[in-house]
């Protein structure tokens, strides 16, 4: 699938306009929203993952396949429609695989912890290979796209697709774990065990979740620029252009860091490192990334390749994190719906409606791609600053109410047991002479 994110090429091809991009990536987040959330339902219910996948990867070749015919390339509406089918039925991609790789580490983490292996692996070592797809599809893409044509764009998610269908009919086990009274088979006492606490639905309701959350649609919204008209950026404001093959290798570049950043990250939440402090170091990165994008020579669109390895802290690092918050929110058996939320309110809400906001300002020509880098890179700043700022003061505040209820707390009915029990029980429970003169009761001794 790393020829989709080749799609600028298409768009500059057709002479689609930046209002329309923001306008088709607007669309096709909201389709993805109720996709995401169908899929979700669906795999948490039917407890298997193979036929969900199996369905949305057929449906979405074949309208990924609708739009190589040259009737719909040369009607934006057309392309319109197809584009936001093609995405909603692939929409299960990232939830479903992200919950499936969480599900599969399970296994392994309680394999381990039984002795039937030495360490279980991480999530970052898995979802690297995800990165190794999309790094050498990206360069293959922009070869094919160089070498024989822009339809090349659909031709190899098309085939890819097929493939998938294939790997799954053959390798993916469709299991359905037997319902009981109590839940399922896998969710019993091996779950307890090893599954974080079940959340009520009211934690989304705390502080913590809160400006979690709102921080990821935040920094969603910052990276939406980069997304979707990163590539728009290198083919129109520099003279010679970006090529096909530059676009894809700065694709390769940055998902080989993602490589680096995926493995590394498991060791250190291994090592208890505080989420917060990551996704600060993200953040700061990613607002010098802005920055750099900005500062690039107008006749040397190469050097974006100098840049694009600090997308893999600013992406991996930051997907990271939220993975790590949803596993840590919600227990196994509802993994796919916690990460159909990160997905959501990344890729759909934070990406999607960035890009229609940052479409609209490009198109009306007040600033330029360059202008619109800085000020997001400023952005971030101002946006790190009011986020370390807010867990600073709840912090404080948190401490506060934690003195305020030692010190406020009122003094017991009787005695701690551990002072207590055996004098206690040695006369029936009767309350001892230092137990009355606490309770203000007249003395029997």
């Amino acid at each position: 699938m790393g020829a989709f994110s080749m799609l600028p090429l298409f768009y500059n091809h057709y002479g689609i306009k930046t209002d329309q991009i923001g306008l088709v990536k607007l669309a096709i987040s909201v389709a993805e929203i109720f996709a995401n959330w169908g899929v979700a339902a669906a795999c948490d219910y039917l407890g298997s993952y193979r036929e969900v996948l199996l369905a949305s990867n057929v449906l979405g070749a074949l309208s990924i396949a609708s739009l190589l015919l040259p009737t719909v390339q040369s009607n934006f509406s057309l392309v319109f429609a197809s584009l936001i089918i093609t995405c909603a039925c692939l929409a299960s991609r990232a939830p479903v695989i992200d919950s499936l790789t969480l599900k599969v580490l399970a296994d392994h983490a309680r394999a381990a912890s039984a002795g039937a292996q030495d360490s279980p692996p991480t999530y970052g070592g898995q979802r690297l290979w995800a990165c190794v797809g999309l790094g050498v599809g990206a360069l293959v893409a922009g070869w094919c796209v160089q070498n024989v044509g822009v339809r090349m764009i659909f031709v190899m998610p098309m085939l890819s697709l097929i493939i998938v269908v294939a790997i799954l009919l053959a390798y993916l086990p469709s299991t359905v774990p037997r319902k009981t009274e109590a839940g399922t088979e896998e969710e019993g006492a091996a779950n307890q065990l090893h599954e974080p606490e079940e959340k009520p639905l009211s934690s989304l309701m705390q502080f913590e979740t809160c400006w979690f959350l709102i921080n990821l649609v935040v920094y969603g919204l910052h990276m939406a620029l980069v997304e979707s008209f990163l590539f728009i950026y290198l083919l129109q404001e520099f003279q010679p252009s970006a090529s096909a093959t530059l676009l894809s290798a700065s694709t390769a570049v940055s998902v080989v860091f993602e490589i680096f950043v995926f493995m590394g990250c498991g060791r250190l939440f291994e090592k208890g490192v505080d989420l917060q402090l990551l996704l600060g170091i993200c953040q700061l990165i990613c607002a010098l990334r802005l920055f750099l994008y900005a500062a690039l020579p107008p006749s040397h669109p190469e050097l974006v390749l100098l840049v694009e390895p600090l997308h893999g802290i600013t992406f991996a690092g930051m997907w990271c994190c939220s993975v790590e918050y949803g596993r840590r929110l919600y227990p196994q058996r509802h993994a796919t719906k916690a990460q159909a939320l990160l997905d959501i309110l990344y890729y759909r809400v934070a990406l999607g409606g960035g890009a229609f906001l940052w479409g609209i300002v490009l198109n009306a020509e007040v600033f330029t791609f360059r202008a619109m880098f800085q000020a997001a890179a400023f952005s971030m700043l101002v946006w790190t600053s009011i986020w370390g700022a807010g867990w600073i003061l709840f912090a404080q505040v948190s401490a506060a109410k934690r003195t305020t209820k030692t010190t406020s707390s009122p003094m017991p009915a009787r005695l701690p047991t551990i002072l207590g029990s055996s004098i206690n029980d040695n006369r029936n429970n009767k309350p001892t002479s230092l137990e009355k003169q606490q309770l203000n009761e007249p003395s029997d001794v």
